[in-house]
């Protein structure tokens, strides 16, 4: 088990077990906390950018932390360009169809 965390600024780490995010958790000077959630190692994420795609990863490739560490930049591992941003991260279940949808109300069900 893992508990994923990704900063505003980009910034993702992996924390051993799965812990209730708090306020000890350290991040860079003006950067805070943007998603958290729990995994496994076994585990592939679903990164959704603002350029329309969906990008995967491995759970077992996300740099390993603890709470002081910062980990490193998610938009390297994906090769997200700088003028996109992160819209949201779930973890891919097998069984679980996913809404995609545009903010022109636009969408399409992922089996």
């Amino acid at each position: 088990p893992i508990t994923v965390l990704v900063s505003k600024m980009g910034w993702v780490r992996a924390l051993k077990g799965h812990i209730e995010v708090v306020s000890d958790v350290k991040y860079k000077e003006g950067d805070e906390a943007r998603f958290g959630l729990h995994a496994f190692t076994t585990d592939k994420l679903l990164v959704f950018a603002t350029n329309g795609k969906c990008y995967t990863l491995g759970g077992d490739k996300l740099p390993r932390g603890t709470k002081a560490q910062m980990g490193e930049p998610i938009r390297l591992m994906i090769d997200l360009d700088a003028a996109e941003d992160l819209t949201d991260i779930h973890v891919y279940q097998e069984e679980a169809p996913v809404l995609v949808a545009s903010t022109a109300g636009k969408g399409f069900v992922i089996e």
